[in-house]
């Protein structure tokens, strides 16, 4: 990029050293707030007519990462790609996690410091689908790239075709109540899979309001009682126990959120996790569900599982 500034440290937004969302959400949530404030995106011209808006990352301190973290880290800089900011990144000074960052696909998402193009790294343990929401239903071209992907889920656990039809409603699932109640804030959903011997991760990110906040949005719309009193965790546990309407008219949609908790409690996926807004839910453990501290939260909701193979359940 033509006129870029130097270099310079104190312009980048750090990651953690421990970028695992899952086991150090706080400090994984406060580094997706700064790398998401406008105030950090700056701007350069690059001609007489034309500037550039860009914002510097660095995971050069990150010693430990995980699948999430990655995951949504994929959405942010896909996100901003589609609102015409470049995001600047690195790699970390850690073998283990640059080999899960270039295996994620993630590296083909940035460029360089320098603004320059990171070389191209084949994905060939994981696959990510990207949809950029506003019409409300997914196109016939989107369902075949969800169906391409969950086939080779499918194939790769070695289940049948009752397997598939059944991830498939499950995706939708998300992907629908993504649609129907992130706003518009944010254009883009992200799936990604993670292949491992006998198992496979998905991720589902959305980077738009979350659940709660469009919850609150629309109880002040109307008079619902049983928001009184409740705190985010309980009103986050009751949208997925059918407490609160849908209006998706997506193809192939059940039940909405109660249909995801009915997934894992019939152990069709394992080790469920939900994060929205202030609150992480965990369905293998009730007790790890609460609550982040005063000025944490992410604008969005992530969902994460598993998927054993058939000769490991």
């Amino acid at each position: 990029m033509n006129g870029l500034p130097k270099v310079d440290e104190k312009d980048f937004v750090f990651a953690p050293e421990d970028f695992r969302l899952i086991t150090n959400t706080d400090e994984c949530l406060k580094f997706f707030l700064r790398l998401r404030d406008a105030d950090n995106i700056k701007l350069v011209r690059t001609s007489q007519s034309n500037k550039r808006r860009y914002i510097r990352m660095s995971l050069k301190k990150v010693n430990q990462i995980d699948d999430a973290a990655i995951s949504i880290l994929t959405a942010i800089s896909e996100d901003y790609r589609l609102g015409g900011v470049i995001l600047h990144g690195d790699f970390t000074n850690n073998n283990e996690c640059n080999t899960r960052l270039m295996e994620s696909g993630y590296i083909n998402h940035i460029t360089d410091p320098n603004g320059k193009k990171l070389p191209y790294f084949g994905a060939s343990g994981s696959d990510i689908f990207k949809l950029e929401k506003g019409t409300g239903a997914l196109t016939d071209s989107e369902h075949s790239k969800i169906s391409k992907i969950l086939k080779t889920i499918t194939a790769r656990l070695g289940y049948d075709n009752i397997f598939f039809k059944r991830l498939k409603t499950l995706v939708l699932e998300i992907c629908g109540n993504s649609i129907e109640w992130s706003g518009s804030y944010s254009k883009l959903w992200l799936m990604g899979v993670n292949y491992r011997p006998d198992m496979v991760y998905c991720t589902l990110t959305d980077i738009g309001n979350g659940i709660l906040e469009t919850l609150h949005i629309k109880a002040k719309q109307k008079t619902w009682d049983f928001f009184h009193g409740k705190s985010n965790i309980q009103i986050l546990e009751g949208a997925f126990e059918r407490k609160y309407g849908s209006t998706t008219r997506e193809p192939n949609r059940n039940n909405g959120l109660p249909h995801v908790k009915y997934c894992f409690e019939t152990n069709f996926i394992q080790n469920l996790k939900v994060i929205t807004n202030d609150v992480i839910l965990d369905f293998n453990s009730p007790d790890a569900c609460c609550r982040f501290g005063e000025g944490t939260n992410f604008k969005g909701t992530f969902y994460q599982w598993e998927l054993k193979a058939a000769n490991n359940q």
